[in-house]
């Protein structure tokens, strides 16, 4: 397989994104005679223009196509399955090519950047995504007011009533005496239950 020269490569991808054939071989003063014979001599660049052309991806291992796939977060072995390559043949092919291997490491996170910033641009008309961006990239969370309600009371006899329970209460928490007596605030059954049961009987 022939190697591609850089302006191949660039042409290749300026037809992925859509941009005009002459433009781009003016853009990078190629002549139409040069370009003709680029496509005679070698088949990888006319494949991969024919393919670039239809919007498919051209299964030539190059630093344009390899950058495509690693931006859309593609695996290593689904890229090496894309060329038509083993996965070791494919890690000593990008090994052995330092623009391979800058394109490999830096792809993913291209792809993630670019993925971000239309999230962030999409969030101007989506509430949720603003929120989720900002729960995932600002630190945010969802605050959560919780009000407790306590009944008080100002009458005297309420208020002993109250803490010589809490007295007792404690006392018999703790297996102590008040008055040197033992405090026993097991519920007693009602004075008038008791005589009502009696006179039953």
């Amino acid at each position: 397989m022939k190697a591609l020269t850089a302006w191949q490569e660039k042409f290749a991808e300026g037809l992925r994104e859509g941009r005009d054939a002459k433009e781009l071989l003016q853009e990078l003063n190629i002549s139409p005679s040069m370009y003709q014979h680029s496509l005679r001599d070698n088949p990888s660049f006319k494949n991969l223009v024919d393919i670039s052309e239809s919007g498919v991806g051209s299964g030539v291992l190059c630093p344009a196509e390899l950058e495509h796939l690693m931006v859309a977060q593609v695996s290593e072995e689904n890229a090496a399955g894309y060329f038509g390559m083993t996965l070791p043949d494919f890690r000593k092919a990008v090994d052995e090519d330092p623009e391979l291997k800058r394109v490999f490491e830096t792809g993913p996170l291209k792809g993630k950047a670019i993925l971000q910033v239309r999230q962030w641009e999409y969030s101007e008309k989506d509430g949720d995504m603003l929120k989720w961006l900002g729960k995932n990239h600002a630190g945010q969370a969802d605050k959560i007011e919780t009000k407790t309600t306590v009944e008080t009371t100002s009458d005297p006899d309420e208020i002993i009533k109250l803490m010589e329970f809490l007295e007792a209460d404690l006392a018999n928490r703790l297996g102590k005496t008040i008055d040197g007596e033992v405090i026993d605030i097991t519920p007693q059954e009602e004075p008038l239950a008791i005589e009502a049961e009696k006179s039953d009987t």
